[in-house]
């Protein structure tokens, strides 16, 4: 399974409109809120890992000249234990 088809099967349309990596159902950056809790319910912590990271791979190309750090914060430190 693509992590593409990983965050959508897993946050029930709070998946990330791209370029703006902001949420399709209106919570603002995305990983949302609401996101974060059902990324964290549907996937093993492995999985979460590696889709998440795939992620900020896409959107530090994609947010290009954001600060990179606070980029990882938000796509992957929340995720891990």
């Amino acid at each position: 399974m693509s992590v593409h088809i990983a965050w959508l099967a897993a946050t029930g349309g709070h998946e990330p409109t791209r370029p703006e990596w902001e949420c399709a159902a209106g919570c603002g950056a995305w990983p949302c809120a609401p996101a974060k809790v059902q990324l964290v319910e549907s996937l093993q912590p492995q999985k979460l890992l590696k889709t998440m990271i795939s992620a900020y791979g896409m959107a530090r190309i994609e947010l290009d000249g954001t600060e990179l750090r606070g980029l990882w914060r938000r796509f992957v430190d929340w995720g891990q234990p």
